[in-house]
């Protein structure tokens, strides 16, 4: 399977997940769940689409400026995951080693 079709596959569960939330309103242990889910789901949407801009210009920055130094940094796709790995914590060490032979000194 390409990438196009996983994307569809995972964009469609999301929206069919979505769809059924509507059905957990009426179970009285899940009510306050799903209300709240429904009611924040706006302002999500509404972060993400303002965030997204500034996510993608670091990603860019990153395949422009690190990917003739590392691999990681070698694809759009790479430098997202690295990013988005480097925002959680995980593998700072061995991204900033890779970086490492090229700084000034």
């Amino acid at each position: 399977m390409n990438k196009c079709s996983h994307l569809t596959l995972g964009t469609g569960a999301f929206l069919c997940t979505v769809g059924m939330m509507r059905y957990l309103e009426f179970g009285p242990k899940l009510r306050a769940f799903a209300l709240t889910v429904k009611l924040a789901m706006g302002r999500v949407a509404l972060m993400l689409c303002s965030i997204a801009p500034i996510l993608i210009a670091y990603v860019l920055f990153g395949v422009i400026v690190f990917s003739r130094f590392s691999s990681r940094f070698a694809s759009f796709d790479e430098c997202f995951v690295s990013l988005f790995a480097l925002l959680n914590g995980d593998d700072i060490h061995d991204s900033f080693n890779d970086l490492e032979v090229y700084t000034i000194l």
